[in-house]
């Protein structure tokens, strides 16, 4: 189990909000245990070996460390650069019930990031591609797409999905909504500046 703390250093902690794959037992070393996750965002791109060490994997670099919270667990701290500190995870197997409540959370409640704003996050071996809203930045270099077709155009072309698995009316909603996101995003960068 892992806790995904905020940008802002809250200290560590297992909120359950994200499940963590690890790997044993695999032909070539079956002692070896790894980290493999695809769904971090700015995350690994390759698994990671599950012992004390830095990694760097493209333009980052991580450290796999012993958990202070979790006792015989691990803590993997991100790049400083990344969108998130780090997070610990517990040993042993984790049962889906364990995350009903925190996914209930996450995928409904108005303050949680996956509902206030559409992300598509793609990472590779040499950064990370997101589109935030109507914002895509491709490794470091920023756009605003200002039209449907612009939008859709970087939905397939850079993240894969077909805007074919849409209806006109789903691309017309979806449309309307990262329009409001992104104005919502620009009001509040404007109030903390």
């Amino acid at each position: 189990m892992v806790a995904l703390p905020s940008p802002t250093a809250d200290p560590p902690h297992l909120s359950r909000n994200h499940l963590v794959l690890t790997v044993t037992g695999l032909p070539e070393d079956p002692e070896a245990a790894w980290l493999v996750d695809t769904a971090l965002g700015d995350g690994i791109y390759l698994p990671l070996p599950l012992r004390e060490g830095s990694y760097t994997q493209g333009p980052y670099t991580y450290r796999v460390r012993s958990s202070e919270v979790a006792p015989g667990g691990w803590r993997f701290d991100h790049d400083p650069s990344g969108a998130f500190v780090g997070f610990d995870f517990a040993p042993g197997v984790a049962e889906m019930a364990d995350f009903a409540e925190k996914y209930a959370w996450l995928s409904t409640s108005p303050e949680s990031s996956f509902v206030r704003l559409c992300m598509l996050l793609r990472r590779d071996a040499t950064g990370v591609d997101s589109l935030k809203a109507l914002t895509l930045n491709c490794h470091g270099a920023k756009e605003v797409l200002e039209s449907p077709g612009a939008w859709w155009t970087a939905v397939g072309d850079v993240f894969g999905i077909p805007r074919a698995l849409f209806t006109a009316e789903e691309r017309e909603r979806l449309w309307r909504r990262v329009v409001a996101q992104h104005e919502d995003r620009a009001d509040k960068a404007v109030i903390n500046a």
